[in-house]
């Protein structure tokens, strides 16, 4: 994610080609894909040769190639001062790390915008 902490609003940009796949074939192998990293029991060559072809009929397939992506960095600077002291006060009092990180990071941010 790109961050541009000069702006207090959220943007995300998201620039591509998306590239209706004609051809059934590709279809097959992302049939039941969930990620590399999420393994599974069950794989699509499992079933019956005409369960998937039935699920082939049904998939329309896309390619999405993204040229771009950009985001901004956001944390609760385009509140009010109140709302984003309130903020800051709440992340730090809850009793985690990261919370607390998180309530520093929003506070050094409201002390960004006020100046």
């Amino acid at each position: 994610m790109l961050a541009n902490h000069a702006e207090p609003e959220l943007g995300i940009h998201l620039r591509s080609l998306v590239v209706l796949l004609p051809d059934p074939e590709p279809h097959t192998s992302i049939m039941g894909y969930v990620g590399g990293e999420h393994p599974t029991d069950w794989k699509v060559t499992d079933a019956p040769d005409k369960y998937i072809e039935l699920l082939r009929k049904s998939i329309i397939g896309i390619e999405i190639d993204i040229d771009r992506l950009e985001g901004k960095f956001k944390m609760s600077q385009e509140m009010g001062k109140g709302d984003r002291e309130g903020v800051a006060s709440g992340f730090g009092k809850l009793q985690s790390h990261v919370a607390q990180q998180i309530g520093c990071i929003v506070k050094q941010r409201s002390d960004e915008k006020d100046q």
